[in-house]
């Protein structure tokens, strides 16, 4: 690959349809945008890899995230985690009980998700995140982004938690930021504690949470992005990472 080369992450790729309709759709005509997607399923990995072939060859690359991490091919210009951070829709899961779903997909373990995906994504790098449990700008994080407010995205049908009351928020037909750039490489906080939100943890605890998924899987990633469920957020992507090329 090029260095000029630019690089999309499917973050949770699932089968595979998200990695493909950003390689036909979105960036087939571009060879030097190359498509990176990501999984821990066995059978999404399979299915991901046999849709790949569908792509000009080296456009795709899938990824078993329990062998490599993601870091090793980037950083990347944008990065897709839509539907990845929630519980939800799982046969015999209660994804409506909040207190299910905050005990086995804790806030922290968001934030520790989302803080290994930053460290491989570029400065003015995208991320997107669409249907989570849990408002990215909650997390400390948020400090090195901004949300690109003027592109927002309908049809979020998992519900959000407000972790102060502890309680869902319904956001069913609400236009919510989807979109966020990343504006600085470092912030001076480095240790997640905060008087005001009982569901902040300490850095130490970060790392727990990181073990503990990598010991026992409790997150899969992989669930079903089906093709172009995301025309509005792919349209803008392309439109930014045209722009990024340019800037070059």
């Amino acid at each position: 690959q090029a260095e000029t080369d630019k690089k999309v992450l499917s973050f949770g790729c699932s089968t595979g349809e998200e990695p493909l309709t950003l390689a036909q759709q979105y960036f087939g005509e571009d060879p030097s945008v190359k498509i990176f997607g990501v999984d821990v399923a066995d059978f999404a990995i399979s299915e991901s890899l046999k849709k790949s072939q569908q792509a000009p060859e080296g456009k795709i690359t899938i990824l078993d995230g329990r062998e490599v991490s993601p870091k090793v091919h980037g950083p990347y210009d944008a990065v897709l985690g839509n539907s990845i951070f929630c519980i939800y829709g799982k046969a015999g899961v209660p994804f409506k009980n909040v207190t299910y779903v905050m005990e086995n997909f804790p806030f922290s373990t968001f934030e520790s998700m989302l803080e290994d995906i930053d460290s491989y994504l570029k400065v003015d790098g995208v991320l997107a995140i669409h249907n989570s449990n849990y408002n990215f700008m909650d997390t400390y994080l948020a400090d090195k982004y901004e949300p690109i407010s003027d592109k927002k995205c309908p049809g979020h049908f998992v519900p959000r938690i407000d972790c102060i009351n502890k309680e869902f928020i319904g956001v069913e037909n609400q236009l919510m930021d989807c979109l966020y750039r990343k504006v600085a490489s470092s912030i001076d906080q480095v240790a997640i504690t905060s008087s005001n939100n009982d569901y902040s943890v300490a850095s130490d605890e970060i790392e727990n949470e990181k073990e503990l998924l990598a010991n026992k899987k409790q997150i899969q990633l992989s669930h079903g992005t089906a093709m172009n469920r995301y025309p509005e957020q792919y349209s803008f992507l392309k439109e930014l990472v045209g722009q990024q090329q340019e800037q070059a």
